[in-house]
């Protein structure tokens, strides 16, 4: 069983495990989404996140991977306890995929401005918008010539002018 569902490598398998570990600890896990009286699952995160923090401060490798796992397993039961298990692989293709548009390609400036904009002017009006917020930026280039703007305080991927969020609502119906 484990061998299986280990060599793939998606939120499902961990989604699947999760699962079976609280059907078998009776927890309750809604057929549709709900999200009244879970303000616990916060909390669990949370406390994984502080373990992270201190085993990356830390440098303790075993520490960093063992609050990776936690986070994993605490974030797809809070996936399976609110009720999101049937569509939360497509809602995050669906991430993934509008994640994706925020690296800027030639082929693909329709995303973000009229159809007269060019790729050099995404990325010109993009830079200007957050230099006039004071927000210091650099550009990158990836191998597949793509442009990413970066925040320089932390190299946050930022959006381009333009870039507009997923909808999933779609998901909710």
């Amino acid at each position: 069983l484990f061998t299986s569902v280990f060599k793939r490598s998606s939120q499902t398998a961990y989604l699947t495990l999760v699962r079976e570990f609280q059907q078998d600890t009776n927890e309750v896990i809604p057929e549709f989404p709900s999200i009244s009286g879970e303000q616990n699952r916060v909390s669990l995160l949370q406390e994984e996140l502080d373990e992270l923090a201190y085993a990356l401060k830390t440098y303790d490798k075993v520490g960093v991977l063992d609050a990776l796992c936690d986070l994993q397993y605490i974030l797809s039961g809070t996936v399976l306890t609110l009720g999101y298990s049937e569509v939360f692989d497509d809602a995050f293709k669906a991430v993934h995929a509008n994640n994706m548009t925020k690296i800027v390609q030639p082929n693909n400036d329709y995303l973000y401005i009229s159809s007269k904009g060019t790729h050099a002017d995404v990325i010109a009006l993009t830079s200007n918008t957050y230099h006039d917020a004071g927000i210091d930026t650099y550009w990158i280039t990836n191998a597949k010539g793509g442009r990413i703007i970066k925040r320089t305080a932390d190299r946050k991927t930022l959006k381009p002018i333009g870039f507009k969020p997923v909808d999933l609502t779609p998901f909710l119906k």
